[in-house]
């Protein structure tokens, strides 16, 4: 996994799933501490350059032929919650790709691709009739909320949660297979 600490855990009489499930918790934690401290400091540049009393004004919101109005503060948190999706499933992207090639390097490199270059793959994919099972094009849920448009044709709310569940469990699956079954020797 990272910093040869697997070795050292395996000693102890420890259940291999609980030294992954302990290691894939620490990931998320930290990752969504970033995500915190990001909004944080986001609200506090936000509040020195344009002043702390524009969280309350109005925010207009188009919502398909009409717009709604709701508060910065609201929208701010909104938007957050809608980049949690896609940093839990890079997260355990980077976990399963970290216990499938014992590199930390590898797993963070190959993520920041994927990450930066999946709309790219989104749109190479988009003259295919399997290109709404792609991961990319489904973690972005907010089209269903803001507008009456899906991101790909063809495509509802449920259909992308559905899909984004099932990578979900299958990169925790791969994770936990390679880890449980792997000899840790080398």
């Amino acid at each position: 996994m990272c910093c040869g600490t697997v070795k050292l855990l395996l000693i102890r009489p420890h259940r291999r799933w609980k030294i992954l499930l302990s290691k894939y918790l620490s990931v998320l934690s930290f990752s969504f501490t970033l995500l915190l401290f990001t909004a944080f400091m986001s609200w506090l540049v936000g509040g020195f350059v344009f002043g702390f009393s524009g969280a309350s004004a109005p925010f207009s919101l188009p919502h398909g032929a009409h717009v709604v109005s709701i508060s910065t503060w609201a929208e701010s948190v909104r938007t957050y919650a809608y980049l949690a999706i896609p940093l839990l499933l890079t997260a355990t992207l980077a976990f399963m790709i970290s216990t499938l090639f014992r590199s930390s390097v590898v797993a963070i490199a190959l993520s920041v691709f994927l990450v930066l270059f999946g709309p790219v793959i989104t749109e190479v994919l988009r003259s295919y009739a399997w290109d709404k099972f792609v991961l990319f094009a489904n973690w972005n849920l907010a089209p269903y909320f803001e507008s009456d448009v899906p991101p790909l044709p063809n495509m509802t709310l449920s259909f992308s949660i559905a899909v984004l569940t099932v990578y979900y469990a299958v990169f925790l699956a791969v994770s936990w297979l390679s880890f449980t079954k792997r000899d840790v020797s080398a």
